[in-house]
């Protein structure tokens, strides 16, 4: 599906090496702002789901989308340009680490590479896109703890493996987990997802769980409630 719709924009996605996802639907659906004009970092923002969901939910934030591919980048630029929103998003075709270090951001979110050290797809755009090493993982993580405010909050989406391997990580470096979301596919299919926040200060984890579809297939009243609104269908 080239074109993705949603209530309030449509996402083109031709050339993007991922697709509009859940996960990327449960990120954007779920990240909380309490600032009303806060900073927003989207690492590896592909298509732009992420930060279009973000700036309908939230009116007055500004994001800054990051990507290194560049047809992520043509299909974002693209979206954002012809999107509601388009005054407070900017657009840069990068990685993080040759993002400007001085730039620090309320908060950071990213749907970042969860398959660690796994066998890599022979696509190369898909391989960056999804399949990472442990090293680079890492590097990825403290590139993002660099560009945070120090009362700001880093939100990620990852599979369990990978998630735990960033609280761990980020734990040793400064950042601590403060909130963990497990999504379940459905009742028999447990923790296909986490969505983890991450600030500089200790507090007690705030842990929740989401199912995604029913048994039969049909979208769970917990998925309706958290992201239906932004879909142009009833579901």
């Amino acid at each position: 599906m080239s074109v993705f719709e949603f209530k309030n924009f449509s996402v083109h996605q031709a050339n993007s090496p991922l697709k509009v996802s859940t996960d990327a639907i449960l990120l954007g659906s779920i990240v909380k702002i309490d600032k009303p004009n806060a900073s927003i970092l989207d690492v590896g923002t592909g298509s732009g789901v992420i930060a279009l969901l973000l700036a309908s939910r939230f009116h007055t934030i500004t994001i800054d989308a990051i990507d290194p591919d560049t047809g992520a980048f043509q299909d974002a630029k693209r979206n954002f340009e012809c999107s509601p929103f388009s005054d407070r998003l900017r657009l840069f075709l990068t990685e993080i680490a040759q993002y400007d270090q001085d730039l620090k951001y309320d908060t950071i979110v990213s749907n970042p590479p969860y398959f660690i050290d796994g066998l890599p797809s022979d696509n190369e755009a898909m391989k960056q896109a999804k399949h990472v090493s442990i090293s680079a993982f890492h590097a990825l993580l403290l590139e993002m703890k660099h560009r945070l405010k120090s009362n700001g909050a880093l939100w990620l989406i990852l599979a369990p493996e990978s998630a735990n391997e960033a609280i761990s990580y980020l734990q040793n470096m400064g950042l601590f987990v403060q909130k963990k979301f497990r999504f379940h596919a459905n009742a028999s299919k447990l923790d296909k997802r986490w969505v983890l926040c991450f600030s500089f200060e200790k507090h007690v984890v705030e842990l929740k769980e989401f199912y995604i579809r029913n048994l039969d297939g049909t979208f769970h009243d917990q998925y309706k409630a958290l992201a239906g609104g932004f879909h142009n269908r009833s579901l």
